[in-house]
């Protein structure tokens, strides 16, 4: 899973990433998605370390795009994606 030393160094990933794929929800639960809610719950838990690296993975001390991320614009937007998972 994806580590980030500070705060702002996670800001700039999700701006990279998070704020524009189709799984990224700002709601009245909250903001985030299940990815991101597992890398915040169980990221210094190392018993899930090797399962959670799937999702964000690193290479050296970068780390990569997430493998969940759909660009919306890309033929995917969030109503289509609700209305598929319904």
């Amino acid at each position: 899973m994806g580590y980030f030393a500070n705060g702002t160094e996670g800001e700039y990933y999700q701006n990279e990433y998070c704020y524009g794929c189709i799984h990224w929800k700002e709601d009245d639960r909250g903001l985030g998605c299940p990815v991101w809610d597992l890398h915040l719950l169980h990221n210094a838990e190392k018993e899930y370390k090797a399962d959670l690296d799937m999702f964000i993975p690193r290479e050296g001390v970068f780390n990569k795009q997430c493998v969940m991320y759909l660009k919306q614009g890309y033929g995917y937007n969030k109503d289509q994606l609700k209305l598929e998972l319904e």
